[in-house]
């Protein structure tokens, strides 16, 4: 990929890896209702990074991703044991605006918000059928740049998360909540246009369900995680 501030556009496929850990309480009792979902999950992802403005040391870029992953779910029914196999997929897409300010020779300072929205769903049970959070992304990144051919960039940032709907709103309609996030990327130059980019990124939403809804009689709290990688190959257009 390009290691200055200029106008141009990199596209980016691969795969698209991660886990997902879920843990829902409700009720505050150690004796209440406890759901856990914890998945891996393996699938294809894809980028698109663009540079619209470049003026001495300062750029402005877009960014934009998609990914989806099948898997599926185990789910023992609480009453006789029995164990049965859900379908389920994991879908993610979003974009960003962000301000770019070269700091030297090797690095550069990013400034970026935009919005993402991200669904796990599995197949219809009387128990958990998935979640579809609706948030924003704000926060700062580095990059410093090896030579001309590798770089590296960190970033860490917040989740407004405006929409976090459980198994349909069973359990109720969750207020604003505020989740994080962090992450690494390293982009390797194959030749002149072909590059190699590896990411990982951890998320984290704590959204709440204060207003159950029938048969539901207790608020609820969740704490969800999701620990993604993305492994592409990627054209300098």
């Amino acid at each position: 990929p390009r290691t200055a501030l200029e106008l141009g556009v990199d596209v980016s496929i691969g795969g698209f890896v991660g886990r997902r850990g879920l843990e829902l309480l409700e009720g505050t009792g150690p004796n209440d209702f406890r759901l856990v979902h914890a998945s891996p999950f393996v699938g294809a992802g894809a980028r698109a990074d663009a540079v619209v403005f470049a003026s001495g040391q300062s750029a402005v870029g877009f960014t934009l991703t998609g990914a989806y992953a099948p898997f599926v779910t185990l789910s023992t029914n609480p009453d006789d044991g029995v164990t049965e196999e859900l379908a389920s997929s994991v879908v993610r897409v979003g974009g960003q605006v962000s301000y770019l300010r070269s700091l030297g020779a090797r690095s550069i300072v990013d400034v970026w918000g935009g919005g993402e929205y991200t669904s796990l769903t599995i197949t219809s049970n009387p128990f958990y059928t998935g979640n579809q959070y609706v948030y924003g992304r704000t926060g700062l990144g580095f990059t410093y740049m090896f030579n001309t051919d590798a770089s590296a960039r960190a970033h860490a940032g917040v989740l407004p998360t405006f929409s976090a709907s459980n198994s349909g709103e069973a359990f109720g309609p969750s207020p604003f909540s505020l989740g994080y996030e962090a992450g690494l990327a390293l982009a390797l130059s194959i030749s002149e246009n072909i590059f190699f980019r590896l990411d990982y990124s951890f998320q984290l939403y704590s959204p709440e369900y204060p207003d159950p809804l029938p048969p539901i009689e207790a608020a609820t709290s969740s704490t969800d995680i999701f620990n993604t990688g993305n492994v592409q190959i990627g054209f300098s257009l």
